[in-house]
């Protein structure tokens, strides 16, 4: 999966990840955040492209405003980036 999960990468899928964090319907918002969790779950290159999308501090808010269904999303996004990553 991470070779696939790349592929979207390198297609500049976070850009557009990042846009739909703000989408005011809540689906999106959570498939969203679903779709982040599956890429921090990747290899180390994939998280901190995240980190350098600027996406993290989006998702932090999310954590912070969102129902419970996105806020579940958020959590394994950010737990996933901090299991995988590294300490740099």
């Amino acid at each position: 999966h991470d070779s696939q999960t790349q592929c979207a990468l390198d297609c500049g899928l976070l850009p557009r990840l990042l846009s739909l964090l703000n989408s005011p319907k809540k689906g999106i918002r959570k498939e969203a955040c679903w779709t982040i969790s599956n890429i921090t779950a990747g290899t180390r290159e994939q998280i901190q492209a995240v980190i350098e999308a600027n996406i993290i501090p989006p998702l932090v808010h999310l954590l912070t405003t969102a129902e419970f269904k996105i806020k579940k999303e958020v959590a394994w996004s950010i737990s996933n980036a901090t299991s995988g990553g590294s300490l740099e």
